[in-house]
């Protein structure tokens, strides 16, 4: 039986069939004090996460002097109690605008969160930032999702993928069983496996330029049993200059012009003909399953990486 996924990707294809048919802050929160200075903050995916599962946090701190510091974050336990999680220590030896991250996990559907800054040798609080669901008074927004519903993050818009919007997640509907979030500052990207925990798949479309700390914490997350999928078209010369094609179990071969896309239609249950011509990459695999092929190969293929799962669709969405 397919995964939820795999139903998900097949109406992604029915979509993108449907478009070749017819044309051929999270809240970000600000504070000054003194020589400090925090900007866009961020909790999980555009504010959005998994219970029971490590949830990313990212801010920027810019500073006029060197400085030891720590981020942490206060989330409550599954009996309720508050628990304190510290980042590593980052020492901030020269001024300017630095990237911290650091990673919690909740019990909670609702738990409040608080996220501090602390003087490293002191422990002193620097700074402090607090969420309290359905409080009008917050500072960032952490809306936590139950382990059920599929929670998606977008590398590069997807055609038929609607996002959420960071600024109307107070109105969220909680009955829906899956959620997407558009990346839109890859810089916000965890550098560690652990970052990703809370997605079910990772969608990366186009835009394969994540810096190298980052793509080798989502290959560690894909090999620990996260779920990949890459979409190469028209744009393979820059996937195969990323750091991707150095460790995703896909040969790429160039490109070439299909016509036929019926294994496709059958694939995503399309009952119309495809007319035109669409811009595929050729690729070969090893092992793996091959969901979909063209006259000149596979269209979509599914590859096993570690415990983890890479879907590889040979199109744009």
């Amino acid at each position: 039986m397919k995964s939820s996924f795999f139903f998900r990707f097949s109406s992604l294809l029915v979509l993108l069939l449907s478009i070749l048919l017819n044309s051929s802050p999270a809240c970000a929160a600000e504070q000054k004090s003194g020589s400090l200075e925090i900007t866009n903050l961020q909790v999980g995916f555009d504010g959005l996460y998994k219970v029971g599962r490590w949830v990313p946090v990212y801010l920027e701190l810019t500073t006029d002097s060197p400085r030891d510091v720590q981020l942490s974050v206060i989330a409550r336990s599954p009996d309720g109690n508050p628990t304190e999680v510290p980042s590593q220590v980052y020492s901030l030896k020269t001024p300017g605008t630095h990237r911290l991250f650091s990673k919690f996990k909740t019990g909670l559907l609702d738990s409040p969160l608080k996220v501090r800054l602390r003087d490293a040798q002191t422990q002193s609080i620097l700074k402090e930032f607090s969420f309290t669901p359905r409080s009008n008074q917050n500072q960032f927004t952490g809306i936590g999702l139950k382990q059920s519903v599929e929670l998606w993050a977008m590398i590069g818009s997807v055609a038929g993928l609607e996002p959420v919007s960071p600024d109307s997640l107070s109105d969220l509907d909680r009955n829906r069983d899956e959620y997407a979030a558009l990346i839109e500052d890859q810089s916000s990207l965890p550098e560690s496996p652990y970052g990703y925990d809370t997605l079910d798949t990772l969608v990366v479309d186009a835009d394969f330029s994540q810096e190298p700390r980052q793509n080798e914490a989502i290959r560690k997350w894909v090999a620990n049993g996260g779920h990949l999928a890459l979409c190469v078209g028209a744009d393979i010369e820059a996937y195969q200059q990323s750091q991707y094609a150095s460790w995703v179990p896909v040969k790429t071969l160039g490109t070439t012009s299909v016509r036929d896309l019926s294994s496709l239609e059958l694939y995503a249950a399309v009952r119309s003909r495809i007319r035109g011509v669409a811009t595929a990459s050729r690729i070969e695999i090893s092992t793996g399953e091959i969901l979909a092929t063209g006259l000149d190969g596979p269209l979509l293929v599914r590859v096993p990486y570690g415990l983890g799962i890479v879907t590889f669709l040979a199109l744009d969405l």
